[in-house]
């Protein structure tokens, strides 16, 4: 086979072809998937702000009201503390998901990588076969 000019075979190029389409739809799923990640916590740390406020805002009306304030910021302060540790879990549990998709990607491109050596071998051996 003088004058194959060192190109792969066919089928290792579909099978190159196909990893390198896998890989890409890999990092568009994931470019998705973090963006969704960063959308949820973005609107977790804004309900977090908006807490924050209604927060302040109750603790400024007991006060100019002259209500026992003690009593009622105990009570406040326990629900945000409860509201805080729920959104705390959340961002956890959402960073947990986004580790696990990128131990995907790294997955994925192992493959491609392993795919692209495999390649690489069978088109060196068949090169030799044909000597």
């Amino acid at each position: 086979a003088a004058g194959s000019g060192g190109q792969l075979p066919p089928e290792v190029m579909a099978r190159t072809a196909a990893a390198q389409r896998e890989l890409t739809e890999l990092k568009a799923e994931l470019e998705a998937v973090r963006g969704v990640h960063e959308n949820e916590v973005a609107g977790l740390k804004e309900e977090l702000d908006a807490e924050r406020v209604q927060h302040k805002r109750a603790r400024n009306t007991l006060e100019k009201a002259h209500v026992d304030a003690g009593i009622h910021e105990a009570q406040e302060m326990t629900q945000l503390r409860m509201e805080v540790a729920a959104l705390s879990e959340e961002v956890e549990f959402l960073k947990g998901r986004e580790e696990a998709v990128q131990a995907e990607e790294a997955r994925m491109q192992m493959v491609a990588e392993m795919n692209r050596k495999l390649g690489t071998n069978v088109s060196r051996f068949e090169l030799e076969s044909l000597r």
